[in-house]
């Protein structure tokens, strides 16, 4: 599981969220599918249940949201926007 970097701040307006880097000073936006991800991640649900959560929601295949899901994730670790729980 993961949880979003405490050194970021989150604005949701619309579909889409903003998140202001506090360290970086740095300011992200995200898309509705983005920040359907970054508000499961919010919520405490592993990966799994994101990845079916985008499935179910775009209608796409399982493979295709894991791939997609685990690849944005990916670049949200490395961006530092989120990190491993602990």
């Amino acid at each position: 599981m993961f949880k979003i970097n405490p050194e970021i701040s989150i604005k949701k307006i619309a579909d889409e969220i903003f998140m202001y880097d506090r360290q970086q000073s740095l300011i992200h936006s995200f898309n509705e599918t983005a920040a359907l991800i970054l508000e499961s991640i919010q919520n405490q649900l592993d990966t799994e249940q994101i990845c079916q959560k985008i499935s179910s929601e775009y209608e796409i295949d399982a493979k295709t949201a894991r791939e997609d899901t685990l690849q944005f994730i990916e670049t949200l670790l490395q961006q530092k926007i989120i990190q491993k729980a602990s």
